[in-house]
């Protein structure tokens, strides 16, 4: 069944196959992690991280080639690859049962 062939390479389990994905991909700083806890009080706070310092946001306002930056691509268009392979499978069985069923048209 070719739907056992692919998931012998990739993971069909989504926890999992996001980890083979994070393997390539940079990883998720502290401060990445700080600003998605705290999102409410920096967004609410402009980002402020004391006197006298930068707001915490700075890098990301700043430089679009940041570290921050190439998280959140990475991150969604591993979410997105997921989706769309989660959807691929589903359809895959799909069409596999009703091929077995004989209710395929062809």
């Amino acid at each position: 069944d070719i739907s056992r062939t692919i998931t012998k390479e990739i993971p069909n389990n989504e926890k999992q196959f996001k980890k083979l994905f994070d393997e390539y991909s940079v990883p998720v700083s502290y401060k990445q992690k700080y600003m998605d806890s705290n999102a409410f009080l920096i967004y609410y706070t402009n980002g402020f991280d004391g006197i006298g310092r930068d707001s915490i946001e700075k890098d990301l306002k700043e430089d679009s080639d940041s570290t921050i930056s190439k998280q959140t691509l990475q991150y969604g268009a591993r979410n997105d690859v997921w989706n769309a392979f989660d959807e691929f499978m589903v359809e895959l069985q799909f069409i596999t049962a009703e091929i077995k069923a004989g209710g395929g048209d062809g």
